[in-house]
Order: C-alpha cells, then sequence, then structure tokens
C-alpha cells in the first residue's frame, strides 16, 4: 500500500513508505504509517504531538513489538500476542481477513498503543474489525505505560488510523468495556458508542467462607449436592498439569459443550475441527506472562465436568464450561465452579472470578459486578450507508409495504455500487 508524503484528512502528515525517518530501536518503517500534528494545542496529551501509526500487514510482522508492548502494557488476556497468533492460525486462518496491527509510537520512539485489527471482505463490503472474532470476549488496544488518551484525542487518533488503513466501509469494533481494570478504553466512547452486552465477575474475598456470606442457602444446598455426589465416587477437582491431561480435558469440554448446543437446539460454534485447535494448541503453550489453566471435576476415574480457563494479571476467566449431560442430575456444573473459585480465592495470583460475556442466568450466583461492553458500528463509505439502512430497515419491511418497496430500491443501488467497486 502506497502512501504519499501529503496532509490526510484527519490533519496527519503521511508518511511514504520505506520511510527514512528512523523508529525505535534504529528500525525504519517499511509499513504505511502517518505522524500526527506537532502543534503544542493539536492533542490535549504530549505524548501524541507528533506521534507516528504504523501498520503491520500481518501478526507475524509485529511480533516483536507486541510482545514488547504487552510485556508492560495495559491489556487482557485476549490482546496477548498468544491469543491472538494462534486463533489467526488455527479458528481465523480460513477467513476472509487481512491483518491491520496498527502502532502508534511517540516522536521520540516511545510505544503508546498497540491495536490488533483486521478487514473482512464479504458479500456486503469491507469490514474493520478486531482481530478474534467471537472467540475474544474483550476487545481494547494495548495501551502503554502512562499513555491514556481522552475523548477528543481518542477521536483525533482514530481518524488518523483511519487515513492510514485501506478503504473500508464499515467499522465494527465490538465488545469493549468502557473500563478495564480501571484503565480506560479509549475507542469505546466513540462517536456512535452503544451498550451491546455485559460480561459478569466476583471480586474475590480472603476467604472461601467469606464468599459463601453473599448466599447461605445457595452454598448449603453445594453442600448437601456434594455429599449426593460423593455416594457415585470418589470427588476429585483439579488442574490438568501434563500436556496430555491438559488436551484431554480440553477436548472433554469443547466436546460436550458443542454437544449442549446441538441438544439445545442452538448453533453448533464448536463444530469446525479448527475451534478445537485454537484450543487444544492454546492449552499447550506457555505464555510470556499467564496462561491457560484448565480445571475439572473427577467422580472415581470419570471427567463429569470442566472448565477452560485462564490467569491473567489477578483474573481467571471461565472462558468455557461444560459438563457431561449423564452427570447433569448431580449439579456437577455448580459444584464444579465453586471448587474453581476456591481455588482461586487460595491462589496468591488471582483476585477476580472473570465469568466473561454472556447473560445466562447462572452468573448470578457467582457475580457481584457487571461489566458493560460497548461497540461502534458505523458506514465508512456509500456502500456502507446503503447497506447499513438496508439493515435497519428490513426488519421492518415485512409489515410496512412503503418501507419493503424502499429496501428493494436500497438493494438496486447497493447491487450497483458493488458492481463498480
Amino acid at each position: 500500500m502506497q502512501i504519499s508524503g501529503h496532509t490526510a484528512k484527519s490533519g496527519a502528515a503521511l508518511i511514504p513508505d520505506a520511510d527514512d525517518r528512523d523508529l525505535k530501536n534504529g528500525r525504519r518503517s517499511a509499513f504505511p504509517a502517518v505522524q500526527l500534528a506537532r502543534a503544542p494545542d493539536a492533542w490535549s496529551d504530549p505524548a501524541l504531538a507528533g506521534a507516528v501509526v504504523t501498520v503491520f500487514p500481518s501478526v507475524d510482522t509485529a511480533e516483536s513489538v507486541w510482545r514488547e508492548t504487552a510485556a508492560t502494557g495495559a491489556c487482557t488476556v485476549f490482546q496477548c500476542f498468544e491469543w491472538l497468533a494462534t486463533w489467526r492460525r488455527t479458528a481465523g486462518a480460513s477467513e476472509p481477513l487481512s491483518d491491520q496491527i496498527v502502532h502508534v509510537s511517540s516522536e521520540a520512539g516511545q510505544t503508546l498503543m498497540l491495536l490488533p485489527l483486521a478487514i473482512r471482505r464479504n458479500a456486503y463490503g469491507r469490514s474493520l474489525e478486531f482481530l478474534g472474532g467471537d472467540l475474544t470476549d474483550y476487545n481494547m488496544p494495548i495501551l502503554g505505560a502512562g499513555f491514556s488518551p481522552g475523548p477528543r484525542d481518542a477521536e483525533r487518533l482514530w481518524a488518523a488510523i483511519l487515513d492510514v488503513l485501506p478503504p473500508v466501509d464499515f467499522v465494527r469494533l465490538r465488545r469493549m468495556p468502557l473500563v478495564f481494570d480501571g484503565i480506560a478504553n479509549p475507542f469505546a466512547g466513540l462517536a456512535g458508542s452503544r451498550h451491546a452486552i455485559d460480561a459478569y465477575g466476583a471480586n474475590l474475598p480472603p476467604t472461601f467462607k467469606d464468599f459463601t456470606t453473599r448466599s447461605p442457602s445457595f452454598f448449603n444446598k453445594n453442600s448437601q449436592r456434594r455429599r449426593r455426589l460423593a455416594k457415585e465416587g470418589t470427588v476429585r477437582f483439579a488442574v490438568a498439569q501434563d500436556p496430555a491431561e491438559r488436551v484431554a480435558l480440553t477436548r472433554f469440554v469443547i466436546e460436550q459443550k458443542s454437544q449442549w448446543q446441538r441438544d439445545t437446539g442452538q448453533m453448533d460454534t464448536f463444530a469446525a475441527p479448527e475451534r478445537l485447535a485454537f484450543y487444544t494448541t492454546l492449552a499447550g503453550l506457555p505464555f510470556e506472562e499467564g496462561g491457560v489453566v484448565p480445571v475439572g471435576l473427577w467422580v472415581g476415574s470419570e471427567l463429569v465436568a470442566g472448565i477452560w480457563g485462564t490467569v491473567f494479571r489477578g483474573r481467571f476467566a471461565v472462558i468455557v464450561a461444560a459438563y457431561h449431560q449423564d452427570w447433569a442430575k448431580f449439579s456437577v456444573a455448580r459444584l464444579l465452579m465453586e471448587s474453581a473459585v476456591e481455588m482461586c480465592i487460595a491462589r496468591d495470583d488471582v483476585e477476580i472470578f472473570d465469568l466473561t460475556v454472556g447473560d445466562e442466568g447462572y452468573k448470578t450466583d457467582w457475580s457481584d459486578h457487571s461489566l458493560p461492553l460497548h461497540e461502534v458500528i458505523a458506514p465508512h463509505s456509500l456502500r456502507g450507508r446503503i447497506f447499513m439502512a438496508y439493515w435497519h430497515l428490513r426488519g421492518r419491511a415485512k409489515t410496512v409495504p412503503w418501507l419493503r418497496d424502499a429496501v428493494r430500491s436500497g438493494m438496486r443501488l447497493a447491487q450497483r455500487v458493488s458492481k463498480r467497486d
């Protein structure tokens, strides 16, 4: 992608490819880049004055700066290189995506932000979104130490990022927490942002006994269920340690979750082999910080329930939880969750039990707070505006005749625009 040396719509100066300006560690930029305005009054955060926005064309080309940024920056486990690189090589390998890894550095070369994006091509056009698809629960940039742009700076920075990226028809930024662990997510508050869904979690007290005081009757019933289950065999909770056991537990969780979705008439989102490959690969992959923690509940020698979770910077995140349907009457999923909470309280590196995205009813039994997640879905071209209008109207068109005619006219126009692209 060639970029001329001129001023972009955002006011940023576009830097030609293979620019002579030395970047961090003496490396030269061989990728598309823009330099932000240097004027002192252009930015509320002076670190952005003259900052450079560079776009890496793949996960692999960004690996070095990515790992370096994540080591000291603010992020979730879902922005770790290990997580998104594995997704790109497994579940995301066959998707029609082009990676757009955005790196923002100060004029002095200090990393301010790394933003893992991708452009998806489909029948509706080109959509800019976060890497990781629906297997990533929280989306945000990795923010350099001390960097926290305010709303005005975030809007201008986002405009500069759009300037340097290839053209897109839509912006689809989903599952963005406004604040995560006290750190503001700068792009969750962009113009047009709206609350879309919630995640849930629990702050863990010093002891498990303290945790049970939030609902004594609930935990008394769990004790009764555990005694009943013990009549079927020795009940054992454990963290899978050796590689073979970690993979076996991962396969169990994914297969049981897949079976549950089919049994309940839902779309089987775990059916694709590449999705299983994502989870099993990560289960055996060492992270530079934190990592996957698969835990299970056994009765005798039989594994009856499992959680595929992660530990990262004070959080245990329940990513996928499942149980064998033959043991449903013993409430094994609930007993496993209880044992997992007790394990986390006993550890010295976990402060939050994170139930992640979704409004499943069982989460109210375990959580004491919610985390609002926002999204920005907006058109960014004529084609995008036509299709967005079509999507908004389509739901009502079946019952309103004049809307039905308008939708048909819009589709004919969209088809003509599509043929010109």
